[in-house]
């Protein structure tokens, strides 16, 4: 899939011709291949380090982490059921 903006729309295109299409139409400004950027984010990812942000009574065990990415999950479990309360009023 690759998604082509021409500056007012965003376009899905699902093959090459409806890519070539627009941009015969002249309407192709910016497009981004979806699939080739997930695997590459996915790939950027793979060995970056991160913090777990499940509930800290998860049943999930979690890896040994420094005690600043314990206050980081924690800031970011706050964060994240503030955002879920604020959508729920």
């Amino acid at each position: 899939m690759t998604i082509i903006c021409d500056g007012q729309d965003v376009k899905e295109c699902q093959d090459g011709d409806q890519v070539l299409a627009l941009i015969d139409q002249g309407t192709a400004v910016f497009a981004v291949s979806v699939g080739k950027l997930w695997h590459q984010v996915e790939h950027d990812l793979e060995n970056e380090k991160h913090v777990d942000v499940t509930p800290a009574d998860s049943s999930i065990s979690s890896l040994h982490t420094s005690p600043i990415d314990e206050i980081a999950a924690e800031r970011m479990r706050e964060k994240l059921e503030t955002q879920r309360r604020e959508r729920s009023l």
